[in-house]
Protein backbone atom coordinates (compact mmCIF):
# COMPACT_ATOMS: atom_id res chain seq x y z
CA UNK A 1 0.00 0.00 0.00
CA UNK A 2 2.81 2.38 0.92
CA UNK A 3 4.54 1.53 -2.34
CA UNK A 4 1.52 2.65 -4.34
CA UNK A 5 1.16 5.81 -2.25
CA UNK A 6 4.84 6.62 -2.75
CA UNK A 7 4.35 6.07 -6.47
CA UNK A 8 1.36 8.42 -6.56
CA UNK A 9 3.24 11.08 -4.59
CA UNK A 10 6.30 10.80 -6.83
CA UNK A 11 4.12 11.17 -9.93
CA UNK A 12 2.31 14.16 -8.44
CA UNK A 13 5.51 15.85 -7.27
CA UNK A 14 7.14 15.41 -10.65
CA UNK A 15 4.19 16.98 -12.47
CA UNK A 16 3.86 19.81 -9.93
CA UNK A 17 7.48 20.89 -10.43
CA UNK A 18 7.30 20.31 -14.16
CA UNK A 19 4.18 22.46 -14.55
CA UNK A 20 5.07 25.26 -12.15
CA UNK A 21 2.77 27.89 -13.71
CA UNK A 22 -0.30 25.65 -13.56
CA UNK A 23 0.59 24.53 -10.02
CA UNK A 24 0.99 28.14 -8.88
CA UNK A 25 -2.33 29.10 -10.47
CA UNK A 26 -4.10 26.17 -8.81
CA UNK A 27 -2.67 27.05 -5.38
CA UNK A 28 -3.58 30.75 -5.73
CA UNK A 29 -7.15 29.99 -6.87
CA UNK A 30 -7.58 27.45 -4.05
CA UNK A 31 -6.22 29.94 -1.49
CA UNK A 32 -8.56 32.73 -2.64
CA UNK A 33 -11.50 30.33 -2.61
CA UNK A 34 -10.73 29.23 0.95
CA UNK A 35 -10.38 32.88 2.09
CA UNK A 36 -13.81 33.78 0.71
CA UNK A 37 -15.40 30.66 2.20
CA UNK A 38 -13.69 31.34 5.54
CA UNK A 39 -14.98 34.94 5.60
CA UNK A 40 -18.54 33.90 4.77
CA UNK A 41 -18.56 31.11 7.37
CA UNK A 42 -17.17 33.40 10.07
CA UNK A 43 -19.65 36.16 9.25
CA UNK A 44 -22.53 33.67 9.37
CA UNK A 45 -21.30 32.23 12.66
CA UNK A 46 -21.04 35.69 14.26
CA UNK A 47 -24.52 36.70 13.10
CA UNK A 48 -26.21 33.46 14.12
CA UNK A 49 -24.50 32.98 17.48
CA UNK A 50 -24.07 35.11 20.58
CA UNK A 51 -20.53 36.27 19.94
CA UNK A 52 -18.50 38.19 22.57
CA UNK A 53 -18.81 40.89 23.68
CA UNK A 54 -22.54 40.50 23.08
CA UNK A 55 -22.82 36.95 24.38
CA UNK A 56 -26.08 37.69 26.21
CA UNK A 57 -27.97 39.12 23.24
CA UNK A 58 -30.61 36.35 23.27
CA UNK A 59 -31.80 37.38 26.73
CA UNK A 60 -31.29 41.14 26.41
CA UNK A 61 -34.07 43.52 25.40
CA UNK A 62 -32.88 46.89 24.14
CA UNK A 63 -34.96 50.02 23.59
CA UNK A 64 -34.51 53.75 23.28
CA UNK A 65 -37.24 56.22 22.25
CA UNK A 66 -39.23 54.30 19.64
CA UNK A 67 -42.55 54.50 21.52
CA UNK A 68 -46.00 55.88 20.57
CA UNK A 69 -49.29 56.20 22.39
CA UNK A 70 -52.62 54.78 21.24
CA UNK A 71 -53.31 58.03 19.37
CA UNK A 72 -50.14 57.65 17.32
CA UNK A 73 -48.31 60.43 19.14
CA UNK A 74 -44.58 60.09 19.72
CA UNK A 75 -43.44 59.38 23.26
CA UNK A 76 -39.99 60.12 24.59
CA UNK A 77 -37.96 57.24 25.88
CA UNK A 78 -37.22 56.77 29.57
CA UNK A 79 -35.04 59.68 30.78
CA UNK A 80 -32.02 58.69 32.87
CA UNK A 81 -33.40 60.32 36.09
CA UNK A 82 -36.52 58.12 35.84
CA UNK A 83 -34.67 54.88 35.13
CA UNK A 84 -34.67 53.73 38.76
CA UNK A 85 -38.44 54.35 38.93
CA UNK A 86 -38.94 52.19 35.84
CA UNK A 87 -36.70 49.40 37.14
CA UNK A 88 -38.62 49.21 40.43
CA UNK A 89 -41.63 48.15 38.38
CA UNK A 90 -39.73 45.46 36.47
CA UNK A 91 -39.54 41.94 37.88
CA UNK A 92 -36.66 39.49 37.73
CA UNK A 93 -34.17 41.44 35.65
CA UNK A 94 -30.48 40.69 36.15
CA UNK A 95 -28.70 43.83 34.96
CA UNK A 96 -29.43 47.16 33.28
CA UNK A 97 -27.00 49.03 31.04
CA UNK A 98 -27.44 52.50 29.56
CA UNK A 99 -25.54 53.96 26.62
CA UNK A 100 -25.55 57.00 24.38
CA UNK A 101 -23.19 56.97 21.40
CA UNK A 102 -21.92 60.23 19.91
CA UNK A 103 -19.60 60.75 16.96
CA UNK A 104 -17.10 63.41 17.98
CA UNK A 105 -13.47 64.52 17.79
CA UNK A 106 -10.81 62.92 19.96
CA UNK A 107 -7.38 64.38 20.71
CA UNK A 108 -4.36 62.31 21.68
CA UNK A 109 -1.48 64.70 22.12
CA UNK A 110 -1.32 66.75 18.94
CA UNK A 111 -3.27 64.17 16.93
CA UNK A 112 -6.98 64.55 16.26
CA UNK A 113 -9.31 61.92 14.86
CA UNK A 114 -13.09 61.40 14.67
CA UNK A 115 -14.45 58.48 16.67
CA UNK A 116 -17.68 57.03 18.04
CA UNK A 117 -17.79 57.56 21.80
CA UNK A 118 -20.26 55.71 24.03
CA UNK A 119 -21.29 57.20 27.38
CA UNK A 120 -22.22 54.22 29.58
CA UNK A 121 -22.79 53.10 33.15
CA UNK A 122 -20.61 50.51 34.86
CA UNK A 123 -23.22 47.77 34.33
CA UNK A 124 -22.59 48.10 30.60
CA UNK A 125 -19.39 46.08 31.10
CA UNK A 126 -21.22 43.53 33.23
CA UNK A 127 -23.98 42.95 30.71
CA UNK A 128 -21.52 42.83 27.79
CA UNK A 129 -18.50 40.55 28.20
CA UNK A 130 -15.78 42.62 26.57
CA UNK A 131 -12.40 40.92 26.60
CA UNK A 132 -9.91 43.23 28.28
CA UNK A 133 -6.46 42.75 26.83
CA UNK A 134 -5.10 45.41 29.17
CA UNK A 135 -6.49 47.11 32.27
CA UNK A 136 -10.15 47.02 33.35
CA UNK A 137 -13.53 48.75 33.21
CA UNK A 138 -14.55 51.58 35.53
CA UNK A 139 -16.69 50.73 38.56
CA UNK A 140 -20.00 52.23 39.68
CA UNK A 141 -18.21 54.47 42.18
CA UNK A 142 -15.65 55.58 39.60
CA UNK A 143 -18.44 56.68 37.27
CA UNK A 144 -18.71 59.86 39.36
CA UNK A 145 -15.00 60.35 40.13
CA UNK A 146 -13.43 63.74 39.50
CA UNK A 147 -10.58 61.92 37.76
CA UNK A 148 -12.27 60.92 34.51
CA UNK A 149 -11.59 57.51 33.00
CA UNK A 150 -11.88 55.88 29.57
CA UNK A 151 -11.89 52.45 27.97
CA UNK A 152 -10.69 52.14 24.36
CA UNK A 153 -10.46 49.47 21.65
CA UNK A 154 -7.21 47.76 20.76
CA UNK A 155 -7.39 49.43 17.34
CA UNK A 156 -7.01 52.85 18.94
CA UNK A 157 -4.34 51.58 21.32
CA UNK A 158 -2.38 50.00 18.48
CA UNK A 159 -2.77 52.97 16.12
CA UNK A 160 -1.92 55.78 18.54
CA UNK A 161 0.24 54.13 21.20
CA UNK A 162 1.95 51.37 19.22
CA UNK A 163 3.75 48.79 21.37
CA UNK A 164 3.60 51.03 24.44
CA UNK A 165 0.84 50.27 26.96
CA UNK A 166 -2.08 52.69 26.61
CA UNK A 167 -2.88 52.52 30.34
CA UNK A 168 -2.49 55.92 31.97
CA UNK A 169 -2.39 57.75 28.64
CA UNK A 170 -4.68 60.74 28.17
CA UNK A 171 -7.47 61.50 25.71
CA UNK A 172 -9.21 64.83 25.26
CA UNK A 173 -12.88 64.70 24.29
CA UNK A 174 -15.26 67.67 24.26
CA UNK A 175 -12.94 69.70 26.46
CA UNK A 176 -12.44 67.02 29.13
CA UNK A 177 -9.30 64.96 29.74
CA UNK A 178 -9.62 61.22 30.36
CA UNK A 179 -7.11 58.64 31.57
CA UNK A 180 -7.17 55.27 29.80
CA UNK A 181 -7.76 52.49 32.35
CA UNK A 182 -8.73 49.65 29.97
CA UNK A 183 -8.21 48.32 26.43
CA UNK A 184 -10.73 45.86 24.98
CA UNK A 185 -10.30 43.38 22.16
CA UNK A 186 -11.77 44.43 18.81
CA UNK A 187 -15.20 43.02 18.04
CA UNK A 188 -17.06 42.36 14.79
CA UNK A 189 -19.52 44.80 13.23
CA UNK A 190 -21.78 41.79 12.56
CA UNK A 191 -22.08 40.94 16.25
CA UNK A 192 -24.48 43.79 17.02
CA UNK A 193 -27.17 45.97 15.44
CA UNK A 194 -26.33 48.89 17.72
CA UNK A 195 -24.05 51.81 16.96
CA UNK A 196 -20.41 50.79 16.94
CA UNK A 197 -18.33 52.41 19.68
CA UNK A 198 -14.56 52.73 19.93
CA UNK A 199 -14.28 54.63 23.21
CA UNK A 200 -16.36 54.24 26.39
CA UNK A 201 -16.73 57.01 28.98
CA UNK A 202 -18.78 57.29 32.20
CA UNK A 203 -22.28 58.56 31.45
CA UNK A 204 -21.87 61.19 34.19
CA UNK A 205 -19.77 63.32 31.78
CA UNK A 206 -22.22 63.05 28.89
CA UNK A 207 -23.06 66.37 27.22
CA UNK A 208 -25.27 64.71 24.56
CA UNK A 209 -23.20 66.45 21.87
CA UNK A 210 -23.35 66.77 18.96
CA UNK A 211 -26.61 64.80 18.51
CA UNK A 212 -28.61 66.64 21.19
CA UNK A 213 -30.45 63.37 21.91
CA UNK A 214 -30.97 63.24 25.68
CA UNK A 215 -32.46 59.74 25.96
CA UNK A 216 -30.26 56.72 26.60
CA UNK A 217 -30.47 53.35 24.94
CA UNK A 218 -31.43 50.94 27.71
CA UNK A 219 -30.41 47.26 27.70
CA UNK A 220 -32.16 44.95 30.15
CA UNK A 221 -30.57 41.55 30.81
CA UNK A 222 -32.80 38.77 32.14
CA UNK A 223 -31.71 35.56 33.94
CA UNK A 224 -31.15 32.35 31.99
CA UNK A 225 -33.83 30.45 33.88
CA UNK A 226 -36.66 32.77 32.79
CA UNK A 227 -38.37 31.86 29.49
CA UNK A 228 -38.21 34.49 26.78
CA UNK A 229 -41.98 34.96 26.54
CA UNK A 230 -42.17 35.46 30.29
CA UNK A 231 -39.56 38.20 30.52
CA UNK A 232 -41.05 39.91 27.48
CA UNK A 233 -44.40 39.96 29.28
CA UNK A 234 -42.70 41.43 32.36
CA UNK A 235 -41.03 44.10 30.21
CA UNK A 236 -44.28 45.00 28.47
CA UNK A 237 -46.11 45.34 31.79
CA UNK A 238 -43.33 47.53 33.28
CA UNK A 239 -43.27 49.84 30.24
CA UNK A 240 -47.04 50.27 30.12
CA UNK A 241 -47.15 50.89 33.86
CA UNK A 242 -44.38 53.48 33.66
CA UNK A 243 -46.13 55.51 30.93
CA UNK A 244 -49.56 55.03 32.54
CA UNK A 245 -48.24 56.62 35.73
CA UNK A 246 -47.20 59.60 33.62
CA UNK A 247 -50.67 59.91 32.11
CA UNK A 248 -49.83 58.22 28.80
CA UNK A 249 -51.24 55.06 27.22
CA UNK A 250 -48.44 53.15 25.52
CA UNK A 251 -49.29 51.40 22.24
CA UNK A 252 -46.99 48.37 22.28
CA UNK A 253 -47.45 44.62 21.84
CA UNK A 254 -45.28 41.77 23.00
CA UNK A 255 -44.35 40.97 19.39
CA UNK A 256 -42.68 44.38 19.14
CA UNK A 257 -40.37 43.58 22.04
CA UNK A 258 -37.42 41.74 20.53
CA UNK A 259 -34.10 40.62 21.92
CA UNK A 260 -30.82 41.89 20.50
CA UNK A 261 -30.29 38.51 18.83
CA UNK A 262 -33.72 38.66 17.19
CA UNK A 263 -32.91 42.15 15.94
CA UNK A 264 -29.57 40.98 14.56
CA UNK A 265 -31.12 38.03 12.71
CA UNK A 266 -33.87 40.28 11.36
CA UNK A 267 -31.30 42.73 9.99
CA UNK A 268 -29.05 40.19 8.30
CA UNK A 269 -31.65 37.59 7.44
CA UNK A 270 -32.62 34.47 9.31
CA UNK A 271 -33.47 31.46 7.13
CA UNK A 272 -32.47 33.42 4.05
CA UNK A 273 -29.00 33.79 5.52
CA UNK A 274 -28.35 30.05 5.37
CA UNK A 275 -29.77 29.71 1.86
CA UNK A 276 -27.67 32.61 0.67
CA UNK A 277 -24.51 31.33 2.31
CA UNK A 278 -25.03 27.84 0.89
CA UNK A 279 -25.49 29.29 -2.59
CA UNK A 280 -22.43 31.53 -2.33
CA UNK A 281 -20.22 28.72 -1.04
CA UNK A 282 -21.42 26.46 -3.88
CA UNK A 283 -20.59 29.12 -6.45
CA UNK A 284 -17.21 29.76 -4.84
CA UNK A 285 -16.43 26.06 -5.22
CA UNK A 286 -17.87 25.63 -8.71
CA UNK A 287 -16.66 28.70 -10.64
CA UNK A 288 -12.93 28.47 -9.75
CA UNK A 289 -13.07 24.69 -10.17
CA UNK A 290 -14.30 25.08 -13.75
CA UNK A 291 -11.27 27.26 -14.58
CA UNK A 292 -8.90 24.70 -13.07
CA UNK A 293 -10.67 21.86 -14.92
CA UNK A 294 -10.08 23.63 -18.24
CA UNK A 295 -6.39 24.18 -17.55
CA UNK A 296 -5.96 20.72 -16.04
CA UNK A 297 -7.42 19.01 -19.10
CA UNK A 298 -5.05 21.02 -21.27
CA UNK A 299 -2.10 19.95 -19.11
CA UNK A 300 -3.16 16.31 -19.16
CA UNK A 301 -3.44 16.45 -22.94
CA UNK A 302 0.21 17.56 -23.10
CA UNK A 303 1.30 14.43 -21.24
CA UNK A 304 -1.25 12.04 -22.71
CA UNK A 305 1.47 9.90 -24.27
CA UNK A 306 3.14 9.39 -20.89
CA UNK A 307 -0.18 8.25 -19.40
CA UNK A 308 -0.73 5.92 -22.35
CA UNK A 309 2.68 4.28 -21.85
CA UNK A 310 1.84 3.73 -18.18
CA UNK A 311 -1.44 2.12 -19.23
CA UNK A 312 0.40 -0.07 -21.77
CA UNK A 313 2.87 -1.13 -19.05
CA UNK A 314 0.02 -2.39 -16.86
CA UNK A 315 -1.34 0.63 -15.02
CA UNK A 316 -5.10 0.34 -14.56
CA UNK A 317 -7.65 3.09 -15.14
CA UNK A 318 -8.00 3.38 -11.37
CA UNK A 319 -4.23 3.86 -11.02
CA UNK A 320 -4.23 6.71 -13.56
CA UNK A 321 -7.23 8.24 -11.78
CA UNK A 322 -5.53 8.08 -8.35
CA UNK A 323 -2.25 9.46 -9.70
CA UNK A 324 -3.90 12.56 -11.16
CA UNK A 325 -6.19 12.97 -8.15
CA UNK A 326 -3.18 12.90 -5.79
CA UNK A 327 -1.70 15.87 -7.63
CA UNK A 328 -4.97 17.77 -7.30
CA UNK A 329 -5.30 16.96 -3.60
CA UNK A 330 -1.77 18.21 -2.91
CA UNK A 331 -2.23 21.50 -4.79
CA UNK A 332 -5.67 22.23 -3.36
CA UNK A 333 -4.52 21.21 0.13
CA UNK A 334 -1.58 23.62 -0.05
CA UNK A 335 -3.87 26.36 -1.39
CA UNK A 336 -6.58 25.94 1.24
CA UNK A 337 -4.04 25.75 4.07
CA UNK A 338 -2.29 28.90 2.85
CA UNK A 339 -5.64 30.65 2.41
CA UNK A 340 -6.78 29.90 5.97
CA UNK A 341 -3.40 31.04 7.33
CA UNK A 342 -3.59 34.31 5.38
CA UNK A 343 -7.33 34.92 5.86
CA UNK A 344 -7.18 37.35 8.77
CA UNK A 345 -4.26 39.46 7.44
CA UNK A 346 -5.93 39.76 4.02
CA UNK A 347 -9.37 40.53 5.50
CA UNK A 348 -7.80 43.14 7.79
CA UNK A 349 -6.03 44.69 4.79
CA UNK A 350 -9.27 44.81 2.79
CA UNK A 351 -11.03 46.28 5.81
CA UNK A 352 -8.47 49.05 6.20
CA UNK A 353 -8.72 49.91 2.51
CA UNK A 354 -12.45 49.59 1.83
CA UNK A 355 -14.53 48.88 4.94
CA UNK A 356 -13.49 51.28 7.67
CA UNK A 357 -16.00 51.33 10.50
CA UNK A 358 -15.31 55.01 11.14
CA UNK A 359 -13.57 57.78 9.26
CA UNK A 360 -10.23 56.99 10.84
CA UNK A 361 -10.54 53.21 10.82
CA UNK A 362 -10.64 52.93 14.61
CA UNK A 363 -14.04 51.26 14.89
CA UNK A 364 -14.98 47.59 15.06
CA UNK A 365 -13.47 44.99 12.77
CA UNK A 366 -15.28 42.94 10.12
CA UNK A 367 -14.49 39.55 11.63
CA UNK A 368 -13.21 38.57 15.04
CA UNK A 369 -12.91 35.65 17.38
CA UNK A 370 -11.64 32.09 16.93
CA UNK A 371 -12.97 29.91 14.14
CA UNK A 372 -15.59 27.40 15.41
CA UNK A 373 -14.89 23.69 14.99
CA UNK A 374 -17.90 23.35 12.67
CA UNK A 375 -16.38 25.97 10.36
CA UNK A 376 -13.08 24.07 10.33
CA UNK A 377 -14.93 20.91 9.30
CA UNK A 378 -16.84 22.79 6.59
CA UNK A 379 -13.56 24.22 5.25
CA UNK A 380 -11.98 20.74 5.17
CA UNK A 381 -15.02 19.32 3.37
CA UNK A 382 -15.01 22.27 0.97
CA UNK A 383 -11.35 21.62 0.15
CA UNK A 384 -12.06 17.95 -0.55
CA UNK A 385 -15.08 18.79 -2.70
CA UNK A 386 -13.10 21.47 -4.54
CA UNK A 387 -10.32 18.96 -5.21
CA UNK A 388 -12.76 16.30 -6.39
CA UNK A 389 -14.43 18.72 -8.80
CA UNK A 390 -11.31 20.42 -10.14
CA UNK A 391 -9.11 17.32 -10.28
CA UNK A 392 -11.57 14.44 -10.34
CA UNK A 393 -13.29 15.32 -13.62
CA UNK A 394 -10.04 15.70 -15.65
CA UNK A 395 -8.65 12.56 -13.96
CA UNK A 396 -11.74 10.54 -14.88
CA UNK A 397 -11.68 11.81 -18.48
CA UNK A 398 -8.01 10.85 -18.82
CA UNK A 399 -8.43 7.44 -17.17
CA UNK A 400 -11.23 6.31 -19.48
CA UNK A 401 -9.43 7.16 -22.74
CA UNK A 402 -8.58 4.35 -25.17
CA UNK A 403 -4.87 3.37 -24.99
CA UNK A 404 -4.34 3.25 -28.74
CA UNK A 405 -5.87 6.68 -29.25
CA UNK A 406 -3.88 8.04 -26.31
CA UNK A 407 -0.65 6.83 -27.95
CA UNK A 408 -1.63 8.65 -31.10
CA UNK A 409 -2.50 11.75 -29.09
CA UNK A 410 -6.15 11.41 -30.06
CA UNK A 411 -9.40 11.39 -28.12
CA UNK A 412 -12.11 8.76 -27.94
CA UNK A 413 -14.84 11.14 -26.65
Amino acid sequence: MMTKLDHYLAFAGNNIFRNKLFSFFCIIVSALTSIFIYAILQMTSIINNDTPPFSNSDRTISFCDEFYDTQGRYLDGIPAPYLETFLRGLRNYESCAISNTEFTSVFIGDKMFPSSVAFVNSDYFILNDFEFIDGRAFTKEETWDVEKMAVITEKIARKYFGNVSALGKELEIQGNHYKVIGVVKDYSVFSTVKEIASIWLPYSVNKFMPSGMTVYTIDILFPKNIPKEEFKQDMLFALKTFYKNRGMELDLSIDELTTLKEQRLARYGNNGLFVGVSLIVSLLLLIPAINIITLSESGIQNRISELAVRRACGATKATILYMIMTESLILVGIGFTAGIAMAHPIINLAESLFFRSSADGTGATLLSGPIPIINVLVLICSGIIFSLISGGIPAYMAAKKNISLMLKGGNND
